[in-house]
């Protein structure tokens, strides 16, 4: 635009046919003459990448010459800075030579000429960086002749090499330097595809983006991608990939050769995977070839790590769904299993009990089996409900005052006769000394957790022993229940603390239970603010170990409540 207002008034300062004339359109021309080095001087540094060179917000300053040339131009009369004189009209030419002051060489063509040649090094300078990229290499070049023609024909004319005396050719070099740019829109394609727009898309891919031609030559390679392969250093272009790499300053790590060595496969899967850093990070790598050139392909680069361990989260939360569906299935087909028994047990013997000619020993012992499945029901039914508030989050910390000494005897008065009729070793437990036997917890819950775990090593117990004790230290209550019973497996001892699991799930007839007890005895610890461990071996039987915090009490606490 600066260079089609310059040489309009131009054209109007060849045709006048006065001195004071074609001064005053000279002076017009000067409007758009003076910006002209600026913008092409901005313009080299958008075109060129390098307006990190230059802060463009400040580029404000570049114009305060121009318009103080624009000034001297308007006001050359009173000071004759500009131009001194002027030489009378030639009148076979009708041109006028223009005799120039001071600050026309030094403050017009002198700044003019440094930012000419600022903006041509910029050009040259891309021009050689991409010389392998002959797209680019030809937009540059077209900018470059369109340039420098009005400068040097505005040269010829200052050292007076101008064919014509007084002939302005800055009008004439406009007008093919306009052609030039008309050019290299058209032909270059220079508004389709700028230097400026393919870096800013490229250097902010969070993909590698690497070209290579057949000669598997770098014809092209984005920031990420230097990233990856730990490629910093300049002028890569031409260069293989192994020559590139032996350039390096920094020697590789072998998870940039594995990239390497998959970017330079021609066949293969696509994407191809390629993990490295012992499996801590995957990269996918995908071939495109280019089809104007005939082998030559683009190569993109993707860190797929975070898509990688998705994947693999989702896979282990659907098997653990399906597990969860699976163990659900057997818990509710268990669950019928138990209360149904237990409840034909009851029903069967209440019928017979109704018989009058049962004598009292029968009678005795037909209600001690509808005790006996009473309370198997009951436990079951109880063992729903605990699961259930565990579950909805409702079961919350009763703290009471008592002694740990009744919990441990009340547990061994339940299970003595179990142990008894299955020939069982069970002691009973050593008793706490007074004066640490009173603690300040939840009760109903420590006495849940003890029980649980005996009547667990009881039920998978058929030889040998069952023995537990309890000891408190520093504010802390220890329990352990060993037994001799079938062990567990090593690989299912993580597994036996959750809902609905069973150590031998195949064996659930010959092993009475809903498998809920592990679940809500670990349950109940953790909301009592301690831990719970096991140690077994299958075959050899298992020791369980509890740690719960508590607070110390007194025999009065205790008989308040």
């Amino acid at each position: 635009m600066s260079a089609a207002v310059c040489a309009f008034f131009l054209t109007f300062e060849a045709a006048a046919t006065t001195v004071e004339g074609k001064v005053f359109w000279s002076q017009l021309s000067y409007i758009g003459g003076v910006f002209i080095p600026v913008f092409y001087f901005l313009f080299a540094l958008r075109f060129t990448s390098m307006t990190r060179l230059w802060d463009i917000k400040a580029a404000w300053f570049l114009f305060v010459f121009p318009f103080i040339s624009l000034g001297m131009a308007f006001t050359n009369g009173s000071h004759h800075l500009l131009w001194s004189g002027f030489s009378p009209i030639n009148p076979e030419t009708n041109m006028i030579i223009y005799y120039h002051g001071f600050w026309f060489w030094v403050g017009y063509a002198m700044y003019n000429y440094v930012l000419l040649l600022l903006a041509t090094f910029l050009l040259v300078r891309f021009n050689v960086k991409n010389k392998n990229n002959a797209h680019y290499r030809q937009q540059s070049l077209y900018i470059l002749l369109a340039g420098l023609l009005p400068w040097v024909a505005s040269i010829l004319y200052l050292v007076r090499l101008s064919p014509i005396q007084g002939l302005e050719l800055t009008t004439i070099s406009t007008a093919v330097s306009a052609s030039f740019f008309v050019w290299a829109l058209l032909k270059g394609r220079l508004l389709n595809l700028v230097p400026v727009a393919r870096e800013t898309l490229m250097e902010t891919l969070p993909i590698g983006v690497v070209a290579l031609d057949n000669r598997e030559r770098l014809q092209d390679i984005n920031q990420q991608a230097r990233n990856y392969l730990e490629l910093y250093q300049e002028d890569l272009l031409g260069l293989t990939l192994e020559q590139a790499m032996s350039a390096a300053k920094t020697p590789c790590c072998d998870g940039v050769e594995a990239i390497v060595s998959a970017l330079l496969l021609k066949e293969g899967p696509n994407p191809q995977m390629v993990t490295v850093n012992n499996g801590a990070t995957t990269y996918s790598i995908e071939r495109q070839p280019i089809a104007s050139v005939k082998g030559s392909r683009l190569l993109m680069i993707q860190d797929i790590t975070k898509e990688v361990r998705q994947q693999e989260e989702l896979q282990v939360a659907r098997l653990k769904a399906e597990e969860s569906d699976r163990l659900k299935s057997a818990f509710l087909a268990n669950m019928s299993h138990e209360i149904r028994t237990p409840m034909n047990s009851i029903i069967g013997f209440i019928s017979l009990l109704q018989e009058d000619n049962l004598s009292d020993a029968e009678k005795t012992e037909y209600l001690d089996i509808v005790r006996s499945n009473g309370d198997r029901l009951l436990s079951t039914l109880n063992d729903i409900v605990d699961i259930s508030k565990i579950e909805s989050g409702q079961a919350v910390v009763n703290q009471s005052a008592f002694d740990m000494n009744e919990v441990l005897l009340n547990c061994y008065g339940l299970f003595r006769q179990d142990a008894f009729i299955k020939q069982l070793e069970f002691q009973r437990p050593a008793l706490l000394m007074p004066d640490v036997s009173y603690i300040r917890s939840d009760k109903e819950k420590v006495y849940s957790i003890v029980t649980n775990l005996v009547k667990n090593a009881l039920k998978y117990t058929t030889k040998g022993f069952v023995k537990f004790d309890c000891s408190i230290n520093d504010g802390e209550l220890f329990f352990t229940v060993v037994d001799s019973g079938i062990g567990i497996p090593m690989e299912k001892q993580r597994a036996i603390f959750d809902r609905f699991v069973q150590v031998d799930s195949q064996r659930k007839s010959t092993y009475e239970g809903a498998g809920l007890g592990l679940a809500i005895t670990k349950a109940f610890v953790e909301l009592l603010g301690g831990d719970i461990a096991v140690e077994s071996e299958e075959g050899k039987g298992s020791t369980f170990y509890v740690r719960i915090p508590v607070e110390p009490a007194t025999p009065m606490m205790a008989g308040n409540g």
